[in-house]
Order: C-alpha cells, then structure tokens, then sequence
C-alpha cells in the first residue's frame, strides 16, 4: 500500500483531493488482492498435500506461490494499477501542462542560519543511523535471521521454517533500513535548504548600492528630460 501511495502522490500536477480518493480506492483495492493470495494458498497446500500429508515438502508449491507472489507478483500488479490510473485521469496532459508552467528555478543552497531545533534534528538523525549499523553488525536477531534466510536460499527449501526465517529477516532490514533512511533525509533536510524565487523576489533580493544606483540614473534621466524642455522653450 505504501508504495501504491508514493506513486500517486509523486505524480505532478493533480489536485490534492484527487489523490487522496484515488489512494483511499487503490489500498482498498489492494487489501482485497491479498486476501485473495491468501485464499488462493489453502487450496494450493490441499492439493501439493493429499498424497503425502506428512511428506518434508509437501507444502513447498503453496510456498512457491506465495514468495513469488510476495515477491514480483504484487510490484507488477501495483505498477500496472498506477498506470492504468494515471492513463485513466489523463496523467500525460497533466504532466506536459506543468512542463509548460513557467516555474522559478529550484535553488538548492547550505544552511546558513541554524536553530536549536536543527541541532537536535541533526543529533537524533546521527542516532538512527548509528542505532541501523550497530544492529547490522552486532546485533544477534538480525545475524542468525540472515544466516538462516542464506540457508533457505542455498538449499532452495520452502518450509513454515523457511517462511518464518524470511518474515524475521524482512522485519530486521525494514528496520534498519528505515532508520538510515530517516537519518540520512533529517541530515540532508537539516543541513540543506530549497527555496523557489522568481524575477520579482530577484529584484527585491538586489543590494543597496544597486538600488541607489538605480536612483540616481532615474533622477539623473529626469534632469536631462528637463534640461532638453527648457532649452527648447528657449530657442522658442
């Protein structure tokens, strides 16, 4: 579902309530896919089962189906229902109407003003990140997790085990991940700044000396109109 919703709102130029019914309709859609998967692999076990209830790997086409569903099947699905929809609110015109939009640059730059809160932001983000690493090299649930995801993978084996070691070692490198991730966009956040100026705020943005400069040319401009008028009305 999260990755369905950062395709819609990543897409430009759509109105915000458009968006948000649109996520509101996909995860929906979503939910009832998997429940569907699931349905799908009682009667996938049922029938790898019935000759040999007890047999090691009886179960080993239900959970074929399900790592390659869990795997590709769903992000195909997802990228296909982000298209259809993006095709369906006429995302192309969308996109070239906001090409055509005459933007300000981007203008990416260093902080140069900081706060308190920054610094804490910048603190709690070195945290995470320190926290991420330290679980990837030291910490014991995330190691045996990953050594027995590395056997599963070896001996191609598809077993409740299997499938346990792989939710385990899914759940430790979603966590890992996600505090890096956050660090590294609390650093990046922090420590950056973007900012939209357009002619207008260029002109506001000018310097003193430039704009008595400025002063000076007009009155010097208004002089010579006068000087001009008055030689006029004399040979007059």
């Amino acid at each position: 579902m999260l990755f369905i919703t950062t395709l819609i709102m990543m897409t430009d130029n759509v109105g915000w309530k458009l968006k948000m019914r649109s996520i509101a309709v996909m995860c929906g859609v979503v939910y009832v896919l998997n429940i569907a998967r699931l349905v799908v692999l009682y009667p996938l076990a049922v029938s790898s089962c019935a000759n040999d209830p007890r047999g090691y790997s009886c179960a080993a086409e239900m959970w074929q189906f399900h790592t390659f569903v869990y795997q590709w099947g769903f992000l195909f699905v997802l990228v296909l229902m982000w298209l259809a929809w993006f095709i369906w609110i006429g995302g192309a015109k969308r996109v070239a109407a906001a090409s055509r939009e005459d933007r300000a640059p981007l203008r990416i730059s260093v902080r140069e003003q900081w706060g308190g809160h920054h610094w804490v932001i910048i603190i709690i983000a070195f945290l995470l990140i320190g926290i991420a690493i330290d679980t990837t090299l030291n910490d014991d649930a995330f190691n045996s997790a990953q050594r027995a995801q590395n056997n599963c993978t070896a001996l191609e084996e598809y077993s409740p085990t299997c499938a346990d070691a792989e939710k385990t070692w899914n759940d430790e490198v979603g966590s890992v991940w996600s505090m890096a991730t956050l660090g590294i966009l609390g650093i990046g956040g922090t420590i950056l700044e973007f900012s939209r100026r357009d002619n207008d705020s260029a002109e506001d943005d000018s310097t003193p000396e430039e704009s008595r400069g400025n002063d000076l040319s007009e009155e010097d401009e208004i002089l010579e109109s006068d000087a001009l008028e008055v030689s006029a009305s004399e040979e007059e």
